[in-house]
C-alpha cells in the first residue's frame, strides 16, 4: 500500500498541471549541458526527493517546491519514446528506476564524467554525441532536434528499458562511494 501511495504521489509531482511560476533557492532548473551536468542534477534531485519523503512524511502535490523538484527530475529524461496512454506513470517508474541503478553501479570519477569544457574543447562534434557509464546500459544523449535541441538527457532507450534494467540490478548491494545514495526508493 506505502508503495502504490509513493508512486501514485510521485506520479502526480513528475506531471502537475501547470508549471509553477517561480523558482526557489536550490531548486534551479536541471543543468543538461553535458553528461555530467544532467547526471548531477537527476541524482541530486532524486535525493533531495527522497529526503523530504523521508522528513516529511507528507508531499504535498501542490507545493511549488516539490513541482520543481520533480520537474528538475523529469527535465533529465528524454521520455519521446514512452507510449502517450502511459507516459506518465512511466516516466515515473523510470525516474525510480533510474536512480535504483545509479545507486548500485559504481560511478567514474567525476572528473572522468564529460563535461561543457570537454565538449566545447573536442575537435569532432560527435564524440560526445551519446556517453554511456562505463560497464552498464545507461546512456545520455545529446537532442537533436526539437525544445531540448543541444541538451543532454538520459536516453529514450535507457529511459524505455529503465523497469527492466533495474529488475537486473535490484538484488546488488548499494554503493558506498560516490553521490548519496536513497536507499528503497522505488518502495
Amino acid at each position: 500500500m506505502q508503495t502504490a501511495l509513493i508512486v501514485m504521489t510521485l506520479c502526480a509531482l513528475l506531471y502537475p498541471g501547470q508549471a509553477a511560476a517561480q523558482s526557489s533557492a536550490g531548486l534551479a532548473a536541471a543543468d543538461t549541458s553535458s553528461p555530467r551536468a544532467t547526471l548531477d542534477s537527476f541524482i541530486g534531485a532524486c535525493n533531495e526527493l527522497d529526503e523530504r519523503i523521508q522528513v516529511e512524511r507528507f508531499l504535498d502535490r501542490s507545493s511549488p517546491t516539490y513541482r520543481l523538484l520533480t520537474r528538475r527530475i523529469r527535465d533529465c529524461l528524454d521520455t519521446s519514446g514512452l507510449a502517450g496512454y502511459a507516459h506518465e506513470q512511466r516516466a515515473l517508474e523510470a525516474a525510480v528506476s533510474l536512480k535504483e541503478i545509479l545507486d548500485r553501479d559504481e560511478l567514474p570519477p567525476w572528473d572522468k564524467i564529460p563535461d561543457i569544457a570537454a565538449i566545447e574543447s573536442s575537435d569532432d562534434p560527435e564524440e560526445f554525441a551519446r556517453w554511456r557509464i562505463p560497464g552498464t546500459r545507461f546512456t545520455i544523449a545529446r537532442i537533436n532536434e526539437g525544445p531540448q535541441k543541444h541538451e543532454y538527457l538520459i536516453s529514450a532507450g535507457t529511459v524505455d528499458r529503465a523497469v527492466g534494467y533495474f529488475r537486473d540490478v535490484e538484488a546488488r548491494p548499494y554503493r558506498t562511494t560516490g553521490p548519496d545514495t536513497s536507499p528503497g526508493l522505488h518502495r
